[in-house]
């Protein structure tokens, strides 16, 4: 392979003021993982080899990365919000998890 490629698609939802993007691409699952390492935690999605990633760098956003037969599909949210600061923690990553469980089966295995 001479190269990585992404596709994505981004959703925004101003009414519960948040933006979900879709990226798809063919770096491969232990890349992801290794990119992530100091900051994603090893999970199951419906089976699925997945990583939470909660990068205290990226504020107001949590990824899940679902490993797939062509590389690795992430699920990223990020808050959007009308006031100075981050968003509580605990809310960064609330409900992803479930929206990740709704598109996994969609994902074409082999």
């Amino acid at each position: 392979m001479s190269g990585y490629t992404f596709l994505g698609c981004d959703f925004e939802t101003p009414v519960r003021q948040y933006g979900l993007s879709l990226l798809s691409g063919n770096i491969t699952f232990a890349e992801e993982k290794k990119k992530t390492e100091a900051f994603a935690e090893p999970m199951e999605i419906n089976g699925r080899p997945a990583l939470l990633e909660l990068d205290p760098a990226e504020r107001d956003s949590c990824a899940i990365s679902l490993e797939t037969d062509y590389g690795v599909l992430i699920v990223l949210r990020g808050l959007h919000h009308d006031y100075i600061g981050p968003a509580p923690r605990e809310e960064w990553c609330a409900g992803l998890e479930d929206t990740a469980r709704l598109i996994e089966p969609l994902l074409a295995d082999g």
